[in-house]
């Protein structure tokens, strides 16, 4: 469910280990900086956060952290993505008709180890905007997103969900109104002129 609606969903049942300490241990770790993988690693969590990191023989384990055994697997970051999107289009017509997946698209990129995610081009701002809010209240399961408003597009219009430019001031005030609500970054499309892009990057 989406935050403010009558029936917040309980995302506990998605979390598989509640304690307040956690020790993996045995874990093959690749820390996302390039450097090589190190074997036999512990890393203990606390709160939901990473506290320490080191050679499983180094590392001091509570007495009462729950201890899961990562033998044979590895620990990597999270997936940061940088061109995703929140809805599908089931055809490719002309115009694209495209459909929102409010909730199983963020639980699905959850699923596949994306923490964060810039979407690249809306067709439902509000309803994202609304998973934005709801994913950082804990009322629904996903990534961290930064949102890209709807499309920078001029007439006709690839996706038949978009509002095309008229002018290039309407691509101006497009920017100002969207940015107001919170999106940070803008896609331009097919049709858009470069006067209105230029206005939109003004």
């Amino acid at each position: 469910m989406l935050a403010g609606t009558c029936h917040a969903e309980d995302i506990s049942r998605y979390v598989v280990e509640h304690a307040e300490v956690i020790a993996l241990t045995q874990a093959l770790v690749i820390d996302g900086t390039g450097a090589a993988p190190v074997a036999n690693q512990t890393v203990i969590i606390r709160g939901g956060r990473i506290q320490e990191i080191g050679a499983d023989n180094d590392v001091d384990i509570l007495e009462n952290a729950r201890r899961i055994d990562l033998k044979g697997k590895a620990l990597l970051p999270g997936w940061i993505m940088l061109h995703e999107h929140l809805y599908n289009s089931p055809t490719w017509t002309d115009p694209v008709i495209a459909t929102e997946q409010p909730v199983s698209y963020p639980m699905l990129y959850l699923a596949a180890g994306v923490t964060s995610a810039r979407t690249a081009g809306s067709i439902e701002p509000y309803t994202d905007l609304r998973i934005k809010e709801a994913i950082a209240a804990g009322t629904m399961v996903g990534p961290d997103f930064d949102l890209t408003a709807p499309y920078l597009e001029g007439a006709p219009g690839a996706i038949l969900q978009l509002h095309p430019f008229d002018s290039a001031e309407a691509a101006r005030e497009h920017v100002r109104f969207w940015a107001g609500l919170g999106f940070t970054s803008f896609k331009a499309y097919v049709f858009i002129t470069p006067e209105q892009l230029g206005a939109a990057i003004d």
